[in-house]
């Protein structure tokens, strides 16, 4: 019994270095007189959907990740800039495009299947510790 408990604490306490956190990314709309603010989660399993969520929505939206296509070969040693295509899941779901270099994201829009695009910027005034902080 004494050796189950001591395991059982061993266990607990080597638990949060075990655990796999999602990578997350926080954006703002660009050109817009109201800003537009949301968090990309990358899921830490690949068969896993990501997901997005907006600063004034009510639940995250899954999103697949459905094609990576290299824009621009990286030279001296730089990785290539990628273009990462996201769907929403659904029928009336849009599309998210970023443009990728490394862990720098240099463009982001959302398509809406209207034909609407909305650009966005990373916004680094909005990165929390495991989540985006808005302000």
């Amino acid at each position: 019994m004494v050796y189950k408990a001591s395991m059982l604490l061993v266990a607990l306490a080597l638990w949060p270095s075990m655990a796999h956190a999602s990578d997350f990314r926080c954006f703002r709309s660009v050109g817009r007189k109201t800003a537009i603010q949301f968090q990309l989660t990358f899921s830490d399993k690949a068969k896993d959907p990501d997901s997005v969520r907006y600063r004034k929505g009510s639940a995250p939206i899954l999103v697949d990740r459905v094609s990576e296509s290299v824009i621009e070969e990286g030279i001296d040693g730089r990785p290539s800039m990628t273009m990462i295509l996201l769907k929403e899941r659904g029928s009336a779901g849009g599309r998210y495009e970023m443009d990728v270099q490394g862990a720098n994201i240099y463009g982001m829009e959302y398509l809406r299947k209207d034909g609407k695009r909305f650009s966005f910027e990373d916004d680094p005034d909005s990165y929390g510790d495991s989540a985006c902080n808005w302000k």
